[in-house]
């Protein structure tokens, strides 16, 4: 796990992704990496989380493969 910077926040905030920072009480967001969601999955049991969990591993998954394809998105 991870801080964001203020430039990933306002970046983030501006695609409505995450709320404001006024919301947020000033303080930067916490951003899991993929190897820390999949450590995290080792401790949920649930049912839902394990779904969860799957379907954002997915992601991420998916991201890669994309982001592998474009020169562009690979660099930064």
């Amino acid at each position: 796990m991870f801080e964001l910077t203020n430039e990933e926040v306002n970046s983030l905030i501006s695609q409505n992704v995450i709320p404001s920072k006024s919301r947020l009480g000033e303080a930067l967001s916490m951003a899991f990496t993929e190897h820390g969601l999949a450590m995290l999955s080792g401790i949920l049991k649930s049912d839902k989380a394990i779904d969860v969990n799957i379907a954002i591993v997915g992601v991420f998954v998916f991201i890669r493969k994309h982001a592998l394809s474009h020169k562009d998105l690979a660099e930064n």
